[in-house]
Formats: C-alpha cells, sequence, structure tokens
C-alpha cells in the first residue's frame, strides 16, 4: 500500500481521522503512483437562488461556467438542468466509470421528473439494489447506479433510501413536487 503524501486535503483528512482508502483517491499522489495524478471521481455543483431571479439564458451560463470549471474532474460529459420557477440548478461533470453509454447523463431525471439528481461517486451494493427495486416492477433504462439511487429515492423516499446504500459519494436532488 502507498503512503499519502501532503498532496491535497482529502488525504491529509483521511490520514487524520485514520480512514483506509485506496491509492491516489481524490486524485491524491501516493508513492504506488509516483507524480501521477489520477481522476477519480465525477464532479457535482449547483445553486438555489431566489424563485424567478434568473432567466433561463442566464443561469445556462452560470451552471455552464460552473460544469467548465470542474472539466478535470469528468472529461466525459457534461450537464446543466435549471428550474426558474423555483430558482435551483445542477451542473454535472462526468466520468463514466460503471455504465459508458449515453443512458447515465447526468443531471438525470426520473421517469416521472418528479426527482432531479446530480451524482458523484460509487454505491458498492447498487446490484443488489437494482434486483430488488427490479423485484418490485422498476424499469431501468441504463446500468448506472445513478439510475439505481433516483428510483430508490422514487420508490422508498430520500431517507428509507439513504440507508441501504454502501459506497463513497455525495449528491443533490431536488424534488419538483415537495421542495
Amino acid at each position: 500500500k502507498g503512503r499519502w503524501r501532503e498532496s491535497s486535503g482529502w488525504s491529509w483528512l483521511m490520514q487524520s481521522i485514520g480512514i483506509v482508502a485506496p491509492p491516489c483517491m481524490d486524485g491524491a499522489l501516493c508513492d504506488q503512483h509516483e507524480n501521477r495524478r489520477i481522476r477519480t471521481m465525477c464532479g457535482i455543483a449547483g445553486f438555489l437562488i431566489g424563485a424567478g431571479t434568473w432567466q433561463q439564458e442566464r443561469a445556462r451560463g452560470v451552471l455552464e461556467a460552473m460544469a467548465g470549471a470542474m472539466i478535470h474532474r469528468g472529461p466525459d460529459d457534461q450537464g446543466v438542468w435549471f428550474d426558474a420557477a423555483k430558482g435551483v440548478g445542477l451542473a454535472h461533470r462526468r466520468l463514466s466509470i460503471i455504465d459508458l453509454s449515453p443512458g447515465g447523463h447526468q443531471p438525470m431525471l426520473s421517469g416521472n421528473s418528479r426527482f432531479v439528481i446530480t451524482f458523484n461517486g460509487e454505491i458498492y451494493n447498487y446490484a443488489e439494489l437494482r434486483s430488488e427495486l427490479a423485484a418490485s416492477g422498476s424499469r431501468f433504462r441504463s446500468t448506472s447506479d445513478t439510475e439505481v439511487l433516483l428510483k430508490a429515492i422514487a420508490t422508498w423516499g430520500m431517507v428509507a433510501a439513504c440507508k441501504k446504500l454502501v459506497g463513497m459519494f455525495a449528491f443533490a436532488v431536488q424534488d419538483q413536487t415537495d421542495n
């Protein structure tokens, strides 16, 4: 196992609280990989402003700039989503790992458009959750763990879905019905 060098705040934080992490997590430098930086995560960003504050064009411009600033986090794809009536915007830079198809594009809307998500990380038990959801009638358009998370939230609710997750991740979800 490599020893962490002082190269990122994450490696220092993981060392200080005793987390065992794979080499080069979050682009940290380690002995095993010399001076190479490894991209290991997508990038997510967003904002919440007053409803009706910005027009669609201005908001999309800001979101595109936010996504552009994270190009090093995800060279495979980018997406933005904005709801002017609610003043919520999400941006995403994608590093395709599990699902390489366009079906993993984010921000991702649920089938009924109630939920919108931008997700970064990996759900280790997504295959088991997918099987459980499929057994209860859920249909999937992709093999993305993001879609599994989105369906889990829609089916079980936010708290129950999160209690079932095993992995390392961050996400933002907008519930269009319940804010």
